[in-house]
């Protein structure tokens, strides 16, 4: 037998004539201990307890220690007055085990066990798997009163996850649990245990400051993961890996000419027959151009040329329509003129517009680009054109 250390504590009870039970909690009972015992280890619960020259003014109790270490103090009846009950506590030396119970398929759904705190603000759950189980599901709860009960979570000792209940894929782990605020911390079976094996758990409170485990949710788990990814783009060409920093409309970039040359002057404006390069495939006789679906085409620039093939001054006017079966009276998104000096043959005139910032026609698979033209003179091989742009 361990050598025992023998502790003497003296409570003076006043009795209400209705209360038979009187309970005080494992760190209250040092507080009680007679001058001159010193406790060894006070992180140890007591074994047993035993009534000392009982007062003639209480009536005959019993006293017993619960599972938690509290020692309670059963009356075999009510009384009035007071009185003073000396107890002996005997420790045994190290450190014994907290209170525990094993659970098995035999034990009912919905059992209990409860650890009062008194004022604890820590409790350490060690769960112990032996033999085999197959189900079972314990939860954890706290309450202020013991009649209301609120789950709540504990830090696993091996890993950084909080968990609200025990199931039988956990296997033997420990907890730790911030109960400050709660007045009692418990187990609870929700769901019974299945096999031929033994759960057993041990319930231990202390005071110690406990950092509460953060737990990061959300409600798709699908998007829970440790790839940082940007938001998907829907235009041009994204990088292989990490962000991609180029700008939407310098991505993916499909460089756009249109252009006519040395064609016939007309006197009523009409569509231009033109020459498409697009990323440097020509293709001729076109009168209108139809952006790529899901693309935007981006203006950068038109210039327009006259040739004067007589001494009759001549000059030009270009216009940029855009619409679904685009004409030459179509909504307007550019134009630019100019003139050929008079008197003078083979002269000619030239202007160019740029657009610093472009002019962007978003593209569905049906709008098309046109580009009309209108001169003074029918002459033949005096017009040209150039309409410079880009596809994103």
């Amino acid at each position: 037998m361990a050598i025992q250390q023998i502790i003497q504590v003296q409570l003076v009870l006043q009795g209400d004539g209705v209360t038979t039970t009187f309970v005080y909690s494992f760190n209250q009972l040092f507080g009680l201990a007679a001058t001159g015992f010193n406790i060894i280890n006070p992180n140890t619960l007591p074994n047993s307890i035993l009534a000392v020259d009982p007062d003639g003014f209480l009536p005959n109790y019993t006293p017993t220690l619960d599972g938690f270490g509290n020692l309670v103090l059963t009356f075999d009846n009510a009384f009035t007055g007071a009185g003073t009950a000396t107890l002996q506590l005997n420790y045994n030396s190290g450190t014994l085990a907290g209170t525990t119970q094993a659970w098995t398929s035999a034990t009912a759904a919905n059992t209990t066990w409860t650890l009062p705190l008194n004022g604890q603000n820590n409790v350490a759950l060690g769960i112990q798997v032996s033999g085999t189980v197959s189900a079972g599901v314990i939860g954890f709860q706290g309450s202020q009163d013991g009649a209301n009960w609120y789950t709540i979570q504990g830090a696993q000792s091996n890993s950084y996850t909080a968990q609200t209940s025990w199931n039988s894929t956990l296997g033997s782990t420990a907890l730790e649990f911030d109960t400050a605020g709660f007045a009692y911390f418990r187990v609870i079976l929700t769901t019974p245990i299945s096999g031929s094996g033994t759960v057993t758990f041990i319930i231990q409170s202390s005071n110690v400051s406990l950092e509460p485990v953060p737990v990061v949710g959300q409600s798709n788990p699908a998007l829970l993961n440790a790839t940082v990814i940007g938001p998907a783009l829907t235009k041009g060409t994204q990088g292989s890996t990490g962000f991609s920093v180029q700008d939407l409309k310098d991505s993916g970039r499909t460089y756009i000419t249109l252009y006519a040359q040395n064609i016939t002057g007309v006197t009523t404006e009409a569509l231009a027959t033109f020459t498409k390069n697009v990323g440097g495939t020509t293709t001729t006789g076109q009168t209108a151009y139809t952006i790529t679906n899901g693309k935007t085409f981006r203006i950068q620039a038109l210039s327009v040329q006259i040739n004067n093939t007589t001494t009759t001054a001549n000059n030009i006017v270009v216009n940029v329509r855009a619409a679904a079966s685009v004409a030459a009276n179509s909504p307007l998104v550019a134009s630019c003129g100019t003139a050929s000096a008079a008197a003078v043959a083979t002269v000619k005139g030239f202007a160019q517009i740029q657009f610093p910032d472009g002019i962007e026609i978003a593209g569905n698979g049906s709008i098309q680009i046109g580009v009309s033209h209108l001169e003074n003179v029918t002459t033949a091989s005096i017009a040209s054109f150039t309409l410079v742009g880009y596809e994103y």
